[in-house]
């Protein structure tokens, strides 16, 4: 009978710790719902460091900082929320079959112009506030260019290339950043 209650009792407080933990895993807010008081420039080049200041780590975004500098279209977040699909350096790297920072930006240059550059930037943009689970369900997304996306089978489907998410939902005080892995082409 003492090993029974011994029992009910450990079975009882196991139940209750259960209830507790899953209970307050439940409740946790998603990452969107986490907003971060810094814009999308400002977390762009906080991972990135100054621009121009080129430093050969494909995980950052030092290449679309300068980017949006070299085109005058950083001045297009003026406030209004927006969803950025950030291309990270490696994904620059990719397109322009380069190896650092200088080269794959001089590159991009080089290949599209400044206007090329600022249309396939702008190809990244959407307005409104878009977390994934939007942007998954979505059959097409109007970005700030005139073009559209969709997502089909886990991945970005652009016009002329298609991208895997890397990290989502980055909520920021005027708008969504998802970074991917390739630069989308119109």
């Amino acid at each position: 009978m003492n090993t029974f209650k011994c029992t009910l009792k450990s079975l009882i407080v196991s139940i209750a710790l259960f209830s507790l933990f899953s209970t307050s895993v439940l409740a946790k807010k998603p990452k969107w719902a986490d907003e971060i008081d810094a814009s999308i420039v400002e977390f762009a080049v906080g991972a990135s460091g100054e621009p121009f200041d080129f430093d050969d780590n494909g995980g950052d975004f030092d290449i679309l900082v300068a980017a949006l500098i070299a085109t005058g279209t950083v001045a297009i977040f003026d406030g209004t929320e927006y969803t950025v699909f950030a291309p990270t350096d490696q994904a620059f790297y990719d397109l322009t079959g380069t190896s650092t920072d200088a080269d794959a930006f001089n590159a991009a240059v080089d290949l599209l112009e400044v206007e090329g550059v600022a249309a396939v930037l702008a190809y990244h943009v959407t307005l409104d506030t878009r977390n994934s689970r939007s942007v998954v369900r979505a059959k097409k997304i109007n970005m700030l260019d005139g073009n559209t996306i969709s997502f089909e089978n886990g991945l970005i489907m652009a016009n002329k290339s298609e991208a895997g998410l890397v990290d989502i939902d980055n909520k920021l005080s005027d708008g969504m950043v998802h970074v991917i892995d390739t630069v989308l082409l119109p």
